[in-house]
C-alpha cells in the first residue's frame, strides 16, 4: 500500500519592475509591479472615457483621429496623446471607435497583469492511495553468491488537491485530481563473498516509465529511467562493520516533461555508512549520501509578451545522513 503526500509551499511578493513610462515612472525608477499596472489601466480606461463623447454626442466614431481634429472635435494635443498611448499598436488608418476599444483591451490586460505580479501565495497538500502488487525470488547458489530478483506492478495513483491557498492563475484548484502512477520496478541485484569479511554487490533498476499515466507528461518520456548501483562491506571486526556504494541514475526525458516545480535529472550518488552492535541483540546504524545531479535545461517561449528562447536552467545537489536501529528478539 502507497500513501502519497505531496506539498507545495511558497511565495512571491515586493514584485518590482523599472520602466520608463512617462507620467507614472518618468524616471525609470524600480517600483511594485502591481502599481505601476494599475496605474496604467487607469491611464487606458481614462483615455476610453475621453473618447466617450465623440461617438455618443458626435456620432464621429467611423472618423480617423485627424478627420476629428479637422471638424474641431479634438485639439492637435489630445490627437497627439490618444496616438502615443497605443503606442506602436497605434495606426493612422483606426477609427475613433478601434482607439477606444484598443484603450479598453489595454486597460483590461494591464489590470490582469496587476493581479498577477501582485503578492501570490500556495499552499497545497496533494494526497492519494494505491496499491502495488510485488513478487520477488531470491536465488543463493552457494555460500558466496545470494542472487535477488523482484518486479513491483505499475501503481495507479490518484492525488486530490486540499489548497488552502492559490496563485491568480489558479494551479492548484480545489479538489482536482491528478495521475501520478508509480511506473512498475524491475530489480535485479547480486551480492558475492570475495572475502568472508568482505562483500560486494551490483545492482539493476529498470523503471517502466513509458508505460504510466502523468496526466499527459509521459509523452514527454523518451526512455525508461534507469539505475545502476555498486557497493560493498567489511567487515572489520567482529562488532565493527564499513561500507560504501555509488549509484548511477539515468533519466529518460525529454525538454518537454521538465517544469521549474517538477523536473528529472540524471544524477550521481556516492553513499558511506558503517554499523556498530552494540550487543547480541542491538546493532547501530549510521549512513551519509551525496548526490549530484546532471544539469538540465528547457527552452521556453512566452509569445504573449514578444520574448522567445528563454533558456531555464535545472540543477540541485543534495547530502542525506540516516541512522536506524536493529533489534533481534
Amino acid at each position: 500500500m502507497i500513501y502519497a503526500v505531496n506539498t507545495y509551499k511558497g511565495e512571491m511578493k515586493n514584485i518590482s519592475i523599472n520602466p520608463l513610462y512617462p507620467g507614472i515612472n518618468p524616471s525609470g525608477n524600480f517600483m511594485l509591479a502591481s502599481v505601476f499596472f494599475t496605474q496604467l489601466a487607469t491611464l487606458a480606461n481614462g483615455a476610453a472615457s475621453s473618447i466617450d463623447p465623440l461617438i455618443t454626442t458626435y456620432g464621429a466614431g467611423d472618423q480617423t483621429l485627424q478627420e476629428a481634429r479637422t471638424n474641431n472635435l479634438l485639439t492637435d494635443d489630445q490627437v497627439t496623446a490618444l496616438s502615443a498611448g497605443l503606442g506602436a499598436a497605434y495606426n493612422p488608418a483606426m477609427t475613433v471607435s478601434q482607439v477606444q476599444s484598443a484603450y479598453l483591451a489595454n486597460a483590461a490586460a494591464s489590470t490582469q497583469n496587476a493581479a498577477a505580479t501582485s503578492d501570490q501565495k500556495v499552499d497545497v497538500r496533494q494526497t492519494g492511495t494505491g496499491f502495488t502488487p510485488i513478487i520477488g525470488v531470491n536465488i543463493t547458489p552457494n555460500d558466496k553468491i545470494n542472487i535477488g530478483i523482484k518486479f513491483e506492478f505499475k501503481t495507479k495513483l490518484e492525488l486530490t488537491n486540499h489548497t488552502k491557498s492559490d496563485v491568480v492563475t489558479n494551479m492548484f484548484p480545489e479538489g482536482a485530481t491528478y495521475r501520478e502512477d508509480l511506473p512498475a520496478l524491475l530489480s535485479i541485484g547480486v551480492d558475492y563473498k570475495i572475502l568472508p569479511d568482505l562483500k560486494l554487490s551490483a545492482g539493476l533498476h529498470h523503471y517502466f516509465d513509458k508505460n504510466v499515466d502523468w496526466d499527459g507528461r509521459q509523452n514527454f518520456i523518451d526512455n525508461n529511467l534507469y539505475e545502476l548501483a555498486f557497493g560493498m562491506e567489511y567487515n572489520v571486526t567482529d562488532k565493527f562493520l564499513l561500507s560504501a556504494g555509488y549509484l548511477y541514475v539515468q533519466t529518460g526525458v525529454g525538454q518537454g516533461y521538465q517544469t521549474d516545480i517538477s523536473y528529472s535529472l540524471s544524477s550521481n550518488s556516492v553513499g558511506f555508512g558503517c554499523a556498530f552492535m552494540a550487543s547480541e541483540r542491538l546493532t547501530l546504524n549510521l549512513g551519509v549520501l551525496y548526490t549530484q545531479y546532471v544539469q538540465g535545461q528547457r527552452t521556453v517561449d512566452y509569445p504573449q509578451y514578444g520574448i522567445n528562447g528563454i533558456t531555464e536552467t535545472y540543477n540541485r545537489n543534495n547530502i542525506g545522513f540516516g541512522i536506524g536501529f536493529d533489534f533481534s528478539f
